[in-house]
């Protein structure tokens, strides 16, 4: 949780996007609601948020208990290819047995502040 919270805050603090991460996040939303990528993946998220800022893009979705979010964030990742520089994930696992996942992946050449 406290490796959620720093990202968190630094997603928070992050400014506001400028013209390539607009165009990173329309790349993100294209991958994941592409049905190849639907089609490929075992299990697919009951939710999922993208949003990308000045410095990084945060992605978070949730899955069913049971569900394998691997395989769903290994495709991500590699369907992102080289737009992502260095990731973060943590997964938060949900009483019921579900699972929220959240990605923070910073743009290539950004670092965390």
């Amino acid at each position: 949780r406290n490796t959620y919270a720093k990202h968190e805050n630094l997603w928070t603090r992050d400014g506001i996007g400028d013209v390539e991460s607009a165009r990173l996040e329309q790349r993100l939303q294209g991958v994941l609601q592409s049905p190849q990528f639907q089609a490929e993946i075992r299990s697919v998220p009951t939710r999922y948020t993208a949003a990308c800022k000045l410095n990084m893009c945060r992605i978070e979705s949730e899955f069913p208990p049971s569900a394998d979010a691997n395989d769903w964030l290994g495709r991500l990742m590699m369907d992102m290819g080289g737009g992502f520089g260095n990731s973060t994930v943590v997964a938060l696992p949900d009483v019921d047995g579900a699972m929220k996942v959240v990605v923070f992946a910073y743009r290539p050449g950004r670092q965390p502040h």
